[in-house]
């Protein structure tokens, strides 16, 4: 699988951001820039780690977060969260289309225009590759997410089984206008 040409302006909307598992949070701030203009509202969807350690190592990073809406698809698998501004928590990384509702909700209500997906390869644990390509399909095909940049992050180096993992990277590339190894 050859890598695309790194430009993420113009209509591209769907990016597959390549990255070792041990750097892909050291490379937020390589994410952001790749989105382009700094005004830009982004909705942080996280499959692997909860809200609050999240926000919390981006702030420990010295990365913004006042610009970041998320939606967590993991505390509430294990715990009620207080409601807060800038999230939606999630039943849990099961129920795709709840994920799909929350991450609607972002880009109508909360005006976000781009999406960071941490991490799309982690989903396998939990759903089979045809739900997520299927996943990945409705939010390219849906009228308010079409003009949404999309960042899926792919563990390079993934724990789950590496034929499997290799298979889901080669059927989202179907969708990607660019794969970008960080």
């Amino acid at each position: 699988m050859g890598e695309r040409k790194n430009n993420v302006s113009g209509k591209n909307r769907l990016f597959l951001l390549l990255t070792k598992e041990d750097e892909y949070v050291t490379n937020f701030d390589k994410i952001i820039k790749l989105i382009g203009d700094g005004n830009k509202k982004i909705c942080y969807v996280t499959i692997t780690r909860p809200y609050e350690d999240t926000i919390n190592e981006l702030k420990n990073m010295d990365i913004d977060t006042s610009n970041l809406f998320f939606v967590d698809t993991l505390t509430s698998y294990y715990m009620e969260h207080p409601p807060v501004d800038n999230c939606i928590f999630v039943d849990g990384p099961t129920d795709l289309t709840k994920m799909k509702n929350a991450i609607k909700t972002a880009i109508n209500e909360e005006k976000c225009n781009a999406i960071i997906f941490d991490t799309i390869s982690k989903l396998m644990i939990y759903k089979g590759i045809s739900s997520i390509v299927r996943f990945t399909h409705e939010l390219l095909s849906e009228n308010g997410e079409r003009k949404t940049k999309k960042m899926f992050l792919l563990q390079k180096n993934s724990d789950i089984e590496k034929e499997e993992h290799q298979r889901l990277i080669s059927d989202l590339s179907m969708f990607a206008d660019e794969i970008i190894d960080i």
